[in-house]
């Protein structure tokens, strides 16, 4: 099921709802933003956005 995540408030949303996993791709000269995918239980698409690191999305290490 998915995980869903948590607010930089530590509050936690939409647990079985979406999945949202952080990139390796930081965005801005601040480095404070990154990108991530994040794919909705009912719906058949992956989205890319990016968001201030406070967010607590899920990583999955891939090894090439």
């Amino acid at each position: 099921m998915p995980g869903g995540y948590r607010y930089p408030d530590g509050e936690f949303n939409t647990a079985g709802g979406s999945g949202v996993w952080w990139t390796a791709t930081e965005r801005g000269e601040s480095k404070a933003n990154a990108y991530y995918r994040i794919m909705y239980f009912s719906q058949d698409r992956v989205y890319e956005a990016y968001d201030d690191k406070g967010y607590g999305y899920s990583v999955r290490c891939v090894k090439e």
